[in-house]
Parts: structure tokens; sequence; C-alpha cells
């Protein structure tokens, strides 16, 4: 029995120089082990919430309500798949009313543009949530306040057709609160939006109305009557 415990305590002796000694291979095999270990427990919880926000409204709230909505910014995570799941809830839980502020407290909406900068899968439910979000007139303020007009007006220049149109309807919506529409001229975007007015494809209307609600801000700001 002696014997058994003396060769423990040399095995654990040996261990801990192991992992306290000059290992570093073996030590950042355990850290990047550990890092997928966290990867994948990230992913799975995202998963099971998407499930329970998917279909029941009282889901929804009951998740809102636990102050979940902060755990879920995993949008900037290197890991697709969690990227993809937590921008499903998010939007699942947007369609609730009472979580429609908290998403936007969070700190969520420029997660969501970094988004629509991202991978294709996860773009489509990124974009129908920051609609969502921005129904409320105290989430457009907030929105167009945390600098996200700037990276909308980028998507507008630099985007693919689908995110240049996503990008005009965000704009469409927060256009209708009056500092907004001062944001969007000020950070130069009459002349992208006029560019894609005469582009052909879909949002026509919208594009319009947008050129039209920053026409006239451009017009105020020089100083100019409009009739």
């Amino acid at each position: 029995m002696c014997q058994i415990f003396r060769k423990r305590n040399i095995f654990n002796r040996d261990y801990r120089e192991h992992l306290t000694g000059g290992s570093s291979a073996y030590r950042e095999a355990l850290r990047r082990r550990i890092a997928v270990i966290v990867i994948e427990l990230k992913r799975s919880a995202a998963f099971k919430l998407r499930l329970l926000a998917k279909n029941r409204a009282d889901n929804r709230a009951l998740i809102g309500e636990s102050g979940a909505v902060p755990a879920l910014i995993l949008l900037r995570c290197s890991d697709p798949m969690t990227q993809e799941h937590a921008v499903t809830v998010l939007f699942n839980l947007s369609l609730h009313e009472s979580n429609k502020i908290p998403i936007v407290t969070a700190g969520a909406v420029k997660s969501l543009i970094y988004v629509l900068l991202g991978i294709e899968t996860s773009k489509q439910n990124d974009a129908c949530t920051l609609l969502s979000v921005a129904l409320t007139d105290e989430n457009k303020l907030s929105i167009g306040a945390c600098g996200t007009i700037s990276l909308l007006v980028a998507l507008l220049i630099n985007d693919s057709s689908k995110g240049k149109k996503d990008a005009l309807t965000m704009l469409y919506k927060l256009c209708s609160a009056r500092l907004n529409k001062e944001r969007v001229v000020s950070v130069g975007a009459v002349r992208p939006l006029m560019d894609l007015v005469a582009e052909q494809g879909t949002g026509l209307a919208e594009k319009a109305m947008v050129v039209s609600f920053l026409e006239r801000e451009d017009i105020k700001r020089k100083g100019k009557k409009i009739k």
C-alpha cells in the first residue's frame, strides 16, 4: 500500500512539473483544447436557446427577463455556427416587444452590423433582427447614436447588392427620426444614395424616400429655404 502511495505521489509530482515546467508545447495544446471546449459549450447553449425561442412567445419573454440577452452577444465569435445560432436567437427574441430595447441597450447593434459584413449564412436573420429592433422610436435614436450609420453607409458603397438593400432598408427606418436624418447627411450618405437610385433593381421606392429625406435635410444644413 505504501508503495502505491509513493508511486502516486511521484506521478503527481511529475505531472505538476510537467504542467509548470518547460513543456510549452503541452501548455499550448491544453490552451487550444480548452478554447475548443469553450466554443463547443457556447455553440450548444446558443442552439438550445434558439430552439426554445423559435415558436413560443412565452419562452421569448422568459429568456429576455432572465438577463440572457447580454450573454448572447456572441456575434463576433470565430465559430460560424455559434454566430448563426446567436443571431437567430436574437431575431426570435426581438419579435417580443419587451425584448427590443434590451437587445439594443446590451450593445448588440454594432455586432449585428459586423455580421452583415461577414458570413452569408447569418446575414438574413441578422438584417431581420436589426429591422425588428428598429421599430421602436427609442431604439432608432439609440441605434443612430452608437455609430451604426457610418457602417451602414459603408455597406451602401462597398457591399453586395443584397447588403446594399439591407443597409438601405435600415437607413429608411432610421430616417423617420429627425436626428438620424442629420446624422446620415453628416456622414456623407446623400451621394451614395443618389448613385443607388440610378441603379437597376428593387427597392426604388425606399431609395427615393431616403434621398428625399436627406436632400431636404442637406438643404437645411446649408441654410437654404425649403418650399
